[in-house]
C-alpha cells in the first residue's frame, strides 16, 4: 500500500493564512470558513470578483506558499514533518505521493509544494512523487494501486468510500465536519 498527501489543510494551512490577508486588505469585513463541501467555494463566497483579484495578486505568488505555516503541530515545528515524513517511507511499501489542487492557484506548483517540503524537513523530498491537478478533477484518479489518502476533502472522501482498494485519514475541519463515518475512512483531528 502507498500514502498519497494532499498539501493545502492537511500539510499545511491556507486557509487561515487567506483570511489573514483578508483580515489586512479589509478590516471592516468579517470572513466566514467554508461550509460543509464548499471548500473550493470560499473565495466566491467571502468576496466579491474585485476584492478576488486584489487577493489574487497577494495569494498567487510563490512567497505567500512558502510562507504557509504547518499543520501537523500546533507549534508549527519543522520536526513534525520530518518525523511524519519518516513514518511516510518506513511504513508503506511505495515511495509518498503528494497529490494537490494547486493548478490555477500556485506558480509551478509542483517546485513550490517540493520546495515547501524540502524546507520543511520532509526526508529524501527528491524521491516523493508530486502531482499538481486542478480543483475539477478527483486525487484519486492519480493513483491505481491501493493507496492511504491524507486529505480534508469531501470529494476524496467519497471517491475513497466508493473505492474497494483505498482507504483515507480525513484531516477533520469545518468544511468536511459531520462527514459519515465508514469503514474505509478515519477521522482525525
Amino acid at each position: 500500500m502507498g500514502i498519497a498527501l494532499d498539501m493545502d489543510e492537511t500539510m499545511c494551512s491556507l486557509v487561515s493564512s487567506c483570511m489573514e490577508v483578508c483580515r489586512r486588505l479589509w478590516p471592516e469585513k468579517t470572513f466566514k470558513l467554508p461550509g460543509y463541501g464548499r471548500y473550493s467555494q470560499w473565495f466566491n463566497d467571502n468576496l466579491s470578483q474585485d476584492e478576488r483579484e486584489e487577493l489574487y495578486a497577494v495569494i498567487k505568488t510563490e512567497e505567500f506558499y512558502m510562507s504557509l505555516p504547518p499543520l501537523l503541530n500546533p507549534t508549527f515545528s519543522n520536526s513534525s514533518i520530518e518525523k511524519f515524513s519518516r513514518v511516510c517511507w518506513d511504513r508503506f511499501e511505495e515511495a509518498p505521493i503528494i497529490i494537490t489542487a494547486r493548478i490555477g492557484f500556485c506558480p509551478n506548483p509542483e517546485e513550490v509544494s517540493r520546495a515547501y517540503l524540502r524546507k520543511h524537513g520532509f526526508v529524501d523530498i527528491d524521491n516523493v512523487v508530486i502531482h499538481a491537478i486542478d480543483g475539477k478533477t478527483c486525487k484519486t484518479t492519480k493513483v491505481k494501486k491501493s493507496t492511504l489518502f491524507a486529505d480534508d476533502s469531501v470529494s476524496v472522501a467519497d471517491a475513497v468510500a466508493a473505492s474497494r482498494n483505498h482507504h483515507m485519514i480525513m484531516v477533520n475541519h469545518p468544511w468536511n465536519d459531520g462527514y459519515s463515518r465508514c469503514g474505509n475512512i478515519r477521522i482525525v483531528p
